[in-house]
């Protein structure tokens, strides 16, 4: 597993408000990795645990807000993104709970990375052409 760089072309959903709120989520999710992976330590085991708060508490938003302009252009598939988007919270939460071990952490992060990958490239892509007539 490496970090995920952005990509512009690759990862943009044509709307600058969630491409930088996307940015985010994947520099905290990255940053989740480094700590993942570096030797077993309580400071790092601190540092984890503070960006794991930082990235459920910036996930949140993020999604309250994606959803909100979802909503505001009708967009169809609405109610499926956001039965996507709590299968995501579940289970982040249920992975989050168990990550006091080393290896949870890492599927905890593992998830996490695929996810972003996964649902950036295929569910939020959907709402692009949407979300693109908007902003034009």
């Amino acid at each position: 597993m490496i970090e995920i760089s952005w990509a512009y072309k690759k990862h943009s959903v044509g709307n600058d408000k969630l491409d930088e709120q996307h940015k985010m989520l994947l520099n905290l999710i990255n940053q989740l990795f480094v700590q993942s992976s570096v030797l077993v330590n309580p400071e790092h085991d601190k540092g984890y645990g503070f960006i794991l708060d930082a990235l459920m508490k910036y996930v949140d938003g993020h999604l309250a807000y994606e959803e909100s302009l979802l909503e505001q252009i009708g967009y169809a598939d609405l109610d499926n993104h956001k039965i996507a988007h709590q299968k995501f919270l579940d289970k982040v939460q249920s992975l989050s709970l168990e990550s006091a071990d080393e290896g949870l952490k890492k599927d905890l992060v593992h998830f996490l990375m695929n996810w972003w990958e996964n649902h950036i490239m295929t569910e939020d892509m959907k709402y692009k052409p949407f979300v693109e007539a908007l902003s034009n």
